[in-house]
């Protein structure tokens, strides 16, 4: 007999499928319909801090970058790009997009 699969609509935000499900005997077919949970708060918060991991970790990249072309033209006395208080500035930047997952603050971006 053929088994039709569905699960009920769902904001999958806060909601997601259940490992149950409810059977109907037809004719010709079953329908299996999966029941739909709330997501625990709980795995709600672990999601949402490693999507503010991974958003900070694509962000860091161009700090990184920038600071570590600063302290090579300083370590081989070649003239710098940046000032020093520029500099400072793309530090500060690069600690409070480190700070980001746990305070849940998005540092401004130094010009």
């Amino acid at each position: 007999m053929k088994i039709i699969e569905t699960v009920q609509v769902f904001d999958s935000a806060t909601h997601r499928q259940a490992a149950t499900f409810t059977e109907t005997k037809h004719d010709d077919f079953i329908l299996r319909v999966w029941d739909v949970e709330l997501i625990p708060p709980d795995d709600l918060a672990v999601e949402a801090a490693a999507k503010r991991r991974s958003e900070r970790d694509t962000a860091m990249a161009e700090p990184l970058a920038i600071l570590s072309r600063h302290q090579n033209q300083r370590d081989f006395d070649i003239p710098t790009t940046l000032t020093d208080e520029q500099a400072m500035k793309w530090a500060l930047y690069l600690q409070g997009l480190r700070d980001y997952p746990e305070t849940g603050v998005w540092p401004k971006k130094p010009e």
